[in-house]
């Protein structure tokens, strides 16, 4: 776990300014436009660079910081902070909180290692409900909530899928999405956790999933639950070919290129890409009706893309910077 830990905060840059993007996209673009820099200061580095789970929305950031056990609220207009949680089993109290999914005024948080997810009112902080989770989901794990159902991405020990479907109250229903056939290369569990990170998208109709590495796409129906189409990649290499070494009595990793996190914007599907073996990372806009490559936008900066949201007009991004211990957060406008 250690090692896609420090995959995701490498050192890398992202260079944010109207003539960069607009230089990258002017044969599909006439510009991009950047709105609304804001950029807040902390004097604790750990609200910055620690946790797995964030969520963007328009006013404020919630962030999970996974050494202290707590969510972290940002007022993004303030830049005030309150916390909720503390380190524990019992009620509002966390172990590691992998992901985090919001529903009106309720805020869903996944803590695997507790085996539950936590309604929070997200307004308050005042904890809502608990729901135990029946079966253990190992890895990097997301989270989904609609009006019926939960679902969990990530490896069990007794299938290979890759998403998980319970019950408002816990229970387990099945399990879904073949993203990899493991026993071609190796049928060790360590490994396969590793390769089960997954994260996704969301619009009206649809889930979009990506698969970490390699890099696969499968667009899903929200209401049947079918796949639509699916999308492979080459981009970035198969982690088992030259950074996991499996032997009979072994089993190493060294950090390897993976996808990160997705989100849509408008007609595109946005996905972010680190790899650090070359300290760059990537910005790729597909084409969600189909997933097609529009245009790979190469970063490359001391920041870390914490999330991303979208509405109408904008894609909003969030930054961490370990340097300066700051948050920022860009808007940027496609001018098609």
């Amino acid at each position: 776990m250690s090692n896609r830990i420090l995959t995701l905060y490498i050192t890398i840059q992202i260079l944010f300014s109207i003539n960069v993007f607009g230089q990258l996209f002017q044969n599909n673009y006439k510009e991009i436009e950047v709105f609304q820099v804001k950029e807040i200061q902390f004097s604790d580095t750990l609200l910055v660079i620690q946790g797995y789970a964030a969520i963007l929305t328009s006013d404020q950031a919630i962030l999970s910081d996974n050494l202290s056990h707590k969510i972290v609220y940002v007022d993004l207009n303030s830049g005030e902070t309150r916390f909720v949680g503390s380190e524990g089993r019992g009620p509002g109290e966390f172990d590691i909180i992998y992901d985090m999914f919001i529903i009106n005024d309720s805020l869903f948080v996944y803590d695997a290692t507790n085996l539950r997810v936590q309604v929070f009112h997200n307004q308050s902080g005042n904890l809502l409900k608990t729901i135990p989770i029946e079966k253990p989901i190992i890895g990097f794990s997301k989270l989904i909530v609609d009006k019926n159902h939960i679902y969990i991405t990530g490896k069990s020990y007794d299938n290979d899928l890759f998403v998980h479907k319970f019950s408002m109250d816990g229970q387990y229903i099945n399990s879904m999405i073949d993203f990899i056939d493991f026993s071609t290369f190796f049928n060790n569990l360590s490994s396969r956790i590793q390769l089960s990170n997954i994260n996704y998208s969301i619009d009206d109709d649809n889930i979009y999933y990506v698969l970490g590495a390699p890099y696969k796409i499968i667009k899903i129906n929200r209401l049947t639950y079918k796949e639509i189409w699916n999308y492979m990649d080459d981009f970035l290499p198969n982690p088992w070919e030259d950074h996991i070494v499996i032997r009979p009595d072994s089993y190493k990793s060294r950090p390897y290129p993976t996808t990160v996190f997705s989100e849509i914007y408008k007609d595109l599907l946005v996905i972010y890409i680190v790899n650090p073996e070359n300290e760059k990372s990537y910005l790729d806009l597909r084409n969600k009706y189909n997933g097609k490559l529009v245009k790979r936008l190469e970063l490359s900066s001391q920041e870390f893309i914490k999330e991303m949201n979208s509405d109408d007009d904008f894609l909003s991004i969030l930054v961490t910077s370990i340097n300066d211990n700051s948050i920022k957060l860009y808007k940027i406008k496609f001018i098609l």
